[in-house]
């Protein structure tokens, strides 16, 4: 966030020349973090949409952690960065096992 990364601890707001508010980092960040709870939900449904079943989501202030078993390692890779797309998700950690190496490289002739 840029506003931590320059010591910027509030930002005035100002609409037509005048002072109308002002937004603090807590502020920034609240509109972008989701409770734990709204977060799994948000997770188990796009797990049920990628008919993913065997994946649990485990989430703590945020951060997620992924366990089960998924079909192809292609989505093993893939799914971490689809949860962490999600709003309200800090870090993803995953130890998720696939059950067909799609991505191994197919042997030459």
């Amino acid at each position: 966030m840029m506003m931590l990364e320059h010591g910027v601890a509030r930002l005035v707001v100002v609409s037509q020349g005048r002072i109308t508010g002002i937004v603090s980092r807590h502020d920034a960040l609240a509109s972008l973090l989701r409770a734990d709870d709204a977060l799994a939900a948000a997770i188990s449904r796009l797990l049920r949409h990628l008919d993913e079943g065997d994946v649990v989501a485990t989430v703590v202030d945020g951060h997620v952690t992924l366990d089960g078993t998924v079909a192809a390692r292609s989505r093993a890779a893939t799914l971490p960065a689809q949860v962490h797309a999600l709003d309200g998700v800090m870090s993803v950690k995953t130890s998720i096992r696939w059950s067909k190496d799609d991505l191994a490289a197919a042997p030459t002739r």
